[in-house]
């Protein structure tokens, strides 16, 4: 009984470690998918010859693509860092759990 109680003590400690990151690489991967979403639009009305022959809205569309672009740069470096730190996190609870 107090084997099952430790047990299950130690899942409940790594699921409360491990939930956050889970959250925050699931959080990041919404947030890369918007973004290439957006990205594609942009790129697609960037071949539209009515965008062609509004230099307001090329210049516009041109920057917000830069933009986008920068942004998708950052969060996939973020999303790298927390997928590689949930795998870490994974690796040591297991370890911890199997002693």
């Amino acid at each position: 009984k107090e084997a099952r109680r430790d047990a299950a003590k130690r899942r409940e400690e790594f699921s409360r470690r491990i939930s956050p990151l889970k959250r925050e690489v699931e959080g990041a991967e919404k947030r890369i998918g918007d973004v290439e979403a957006r990205l594609g639009e942009v790129e697609g009305l960037l071949v539209m010859p009515e965008v062609y022959s509004n230099p307001e809205k090329l210049a516009d569309l041109s920057r917000e693509r830069t933009c986008l672009e920068k942004d998708l740069l950052e969060l996939t470096a973020r999303w790298e860092e927390s997928a590689l730190a949930l795998q870490e996190l994974e690796r040591e609870l297991r370890a911890e759990l199997l002693e």
